[in-house]
């Protein structure tokens, strides 16, 4: 949800820090752009580790959970790209595109909750 979020606010933060670091020095550039790289890639990088020990605790079952979920996000990371690049930006243009992301993101995580609303039965 916090990946989606930040995509719906996105353009609009990083129009106003483009147009803040016209005036800023290099180090406060730098730093500035560190930091909105920074966010969403720590909200990314959380969700497999958060995903697979929800799903090792489900089923009881390490490789196959990794492996599983390694393979999906790996799958939606490619899917992502290409639809991105051949589809979205044609058709939408960047703010277009960013909102179908943001949206996806939401949609991925209200299916995510949805999941683990559901009691699992462990794996004997």
């Amino acid at each position: 949800m916090l990946v989606g979020l930040y995509g719906i606010f996105s353009l609009r933060l990083f129009h106003w820090v483009g147009a803040y670091t016209l005036r800023a020095g290099t180090l406060e550039t730098g730093l500035l752009a560190f930091a909105l790289v920074f966010v969403p890639t720590l909200f990314m990088g959380a969700t497999l580790p958060l995903l697979v020990a929800w799903r090792v605790r489900a089923t009881g079952q390490v490789g196959r959970s990794v492996s599983w979920l390694y393979f999906v996000n790996t799958l939606g990371a490619g899917l992502g790209a290409f639809l991105a690049a051949f589809v979205f930006m044609g058709n939408s243009g960047m703010s277009g595109s960013i909102k179908m992301a943001a949206l996806l993101n939401m949609v991925a995580a209200f299916a995510i909750l949805a999941a683990w609303a559901v009691p699992q039965k462990k794996a004997s």
